[in-house]
């Protein structure tokens, strides 16, 4: 059993009193966004996006100015495009704010100089660099909380691969600035978590289960695959014992789908061979889960799960994992879509009771 949730003490101790052995999953969308904020919390960064605020808050206060922009924004020959608002606690509408405010940067100072009295409102050169800093360190991140927000696919496999991409992506270079190297430290500082045995093995064994990833984005590929061959081993015993007639039928019509060619036909030997009859269950699960590692690849944009459909009858134990593994999600933000969609229709019910009363009473 595994319980995806944000960093919350109290929820953390609820789980704790569950005495679910590796039961925590953290969300990785909320791990990506305290990072963010831990940078954003940087004197100069912080500095640099208050100003830009009260530049967004000018537009927006004023007819005339935010006229004046989309005048120069089709004089320049670009998009117009107003400067949208941030939200505190959406750090992606920060950073959408900071790319509109880069992409326009000459059609403001155009129309900043119309206003003598609003031209202190534009940035200076090191407030910009550091804008510019934080778009390069978190762009990739927001397609990344994005993608793992969904309802209608599995996330939990895809929080190793996505890990390794973003601490890859945030190697420090030495064209790096200092406060470019310090926004990258603070964003995989809140993600290391992940590499802790206790919260790794499930999201481990859940990227195994996916035919997209299966090791290739493991850090200890042998480990995880003596995890899965236990697991798959008293998933064997399990089968065998409580219903033997139905196990050797599946794993009959296994065999009968793996043959090929002449195999087909002249194979008569090879299948009532001793070896065959004396295999024991690890070696049953460990030659189950070599096949499916040699399996052809399977495209990114691939469903798993649809994969799963047409193969689960060539890998009874492994398919049995997959089950419990896909179903993982790797953020809890969909579930919270859904509790604040619960909240809305209450509000709106208890607004219509409301009616419904006083049209009763009077």
């Amino acid at each position: 059993m595994s319980i995806t949730t944000d960093n919350g003490r109290n929820i953390l101790k609820s789980i704790e009193e569950l005495n679910l052995e590796n039961a925590h999953i953290s969300c990785f969308a909320h791990n990506i966004n305290i990072g963010v904020n831990h940078s954003l919390d940087i004197p100069i960064l912080k500095r640099a996006i208050a100003r830009l605020k009260k530049l967004q808050n000018a537009f927006a206060m004023s007819w005339k100015m935010k006229r004046d922009l989309h005048k120069a924004q089709e004089l320049l020959q670009m998009e117009v495009k107003t400067l949208p608002s941030a939200c505190p606690t959406r750090w992606w509408s920060t950073l959408k704010l900071v790319k509109r405010f880069l992409e326009n940067q000459l059609p403001i100072c155009k129309t900043l100089l119309e206003y003598p009295n609003k031209k202190h409102l534009m940035l200076e050169g090191n407030e910009i660099s550091a804008l510019e800093d934080f778009t390069t360190a978190t762009e990739l991140l927001e397609d990344i909380t994005s993608s793992l927000s969904g309802e209608q696919y599995t996330t939990a496999s895809a929080v190793l691969p996505l890990y390794m991409k973003i601490k890859n992506n945030l190697q420090n270079k030495d064209e790096d600035s200092s406060l470019l190297k310090s926004i990258k430290s603070e964003i995989l500082e809140s993600l290391n978590k992940y590499e802790s045995h206790t919260m790794s093995s499930n999201l481990q064994l859940s990227t195994l289960c996916d035919p997209r990833f299966r090791l290739n984005f493991i850090e200890s590929p042998e480990e995880v695959k003596k995890l899965a061959v236990a697991k798959m081993r008293n998933i064997y015993t399990t089968q065998k014992t409580s219903n033997p007639d139905n196990f050797e039928n599946i794993k009959t019509r296994t065999k009968e789908q793996n043959k090929k060619g002449l195999a087909k036909f002249f194979d008569v030997f090879g299948s009532n061979s001793n070896s065959e009859n004396t295999r024991n269950s690890s070696q049953e699960a460990e030659k189950e889960l070599n096949e499916y590692l040699s399996m052809p690849r399977v495209s990114f944009e691939h469903d798993p799960l649809d994969w799963w459909k047409v193969h689960y009858e060539s890998f009874p134990s492994l398919e049995v994992l997959a089950r419990k593994y896909l179903c993982i999600q790797g953020s809890s933000v969909a579930s919270e879509r859904c509790k604040f969609s619960l909240v809305i229709i209450k509000n709106i019910f208890k607004l219509y009771s409301t009616f419904f009363i006083f049209e009763c009473l009077f």
